[in-house]
């Protein structure tokens, strides 16, 4: 008598996540810092990465050309839709893959070769640090279910990555930046605003909004760090949960910069 054994199908579905980094973690990789900005003389630059699991973990470094959309998101650019300002074909790193052991610290090493002739402008691209997962770390196999007598076999298995701008500016460049259309939902619950952005170069801040009651005692209600207007887009649309009972006085909005934390780069006042 023969015994078959049953046909068992292995789907697996590959889940790919990839997150812009607005703070210096994502999971269990520490990339330092969150942004490379090379301008003026500067043709080099250095990025620490860090294990912070109790695992091996192995990364694969490239290049990614991304563009910012309104919502603060990114969207990655195709051949059939390119960006002529990239930096990717201007920049040289490495190492391109690392093994990091549990605790481990890697230095990653940027060097920037302008073309000949190059126009003033910003080019800019984001060092991708792709999560290489190992079948044996159960960090990767987030599901797998057998259905009864249908021999099928699902197992997801989520690619983490992460993503930091590096941005490369030729020439005299700045902008400017503005508050615009700040308004505060019905329910109190919620500020709307946007960022408008002038000029030929993106912007980092950190945002404050400052709750002044009646009787004129001010106190910080948010801060939001490392937000980023990343040129060519010229308006950023931010939304903010508000916790604070709000219903009179004054909020003060502050855009400040990233880099000097007292020069204040937008400002606006809403009465309650």
């Amino acid at each position: 008598m023969n015994n078959k054994q049953p046909l068992v199908f292995r789907l697996f579905l590959i889940i790919f996540i990839i997150l812009p980094l607005n703070a210096n973690a994502v999971g269990e990789l520490l990339v330092s810092p969150t942004r490379i900005i090379l301008e003026g003389r500067e043709r080099s630059a250095e990025v620490k990465l860090a294990n912070k699991s109790d695992k091996p973990a192995t990364y694969r470094l490239s290049f990614q050309d991304l563009s910012m959309e309104e919502s603060g998101g990114y969207k990655e650019l195709s051949e059939s839709m390119p960006y002529d300002k990239t930096a990717s074909n201007m920049i040289r790193f490495s190492p391109r893959q690392v093994t990091l052991q549990p605790g481990e610290v890697q230095n990653v090493r940027l060097m920037v070769r302008k073309p000949k002739d190059i126009e003033e402008a910003e080019y800019r691209t984001h060092l991708f640090f792709k999560a290489i997962p190992s079948e044996k770390d159960s960090r990767y196999h987030i599901e797998e279910q057998k259905s009864g007598g249908k021999n099928l076999s699902v197992k997801l298995i989520p690619i983490f990555g992460v993503s930091i701008p590096v941005i490369v500016r030729h020439g005299e460049l700045d902008s400017n930046i503005s508050i615009e259309n700040a308004h505060i939902a019905k329910d109190k619950k919620n500020l709307f605003f946007a960022l408008k952005r002038e000029g030929m170069a993106s912007r980092y801040g950190n945002l404050n909004v400052i709750h002044q009651k009646s009787g004129g005692e001010s106190e910080i209600i948010k801060e939001i760090r490392g937000i980023g207007v990343l040129y060519p887009l010229d308006k950023r649309k931010v939304e903010i949960a508000l916790n604070e009972n709000i219903n009179s006085g004054k909020l003060y909005i502050e855009y400040r910069d990233a880099e000097d934390e007292d020069l204040i780069l937008a400002k606006e006042e809403i009465t309650l």
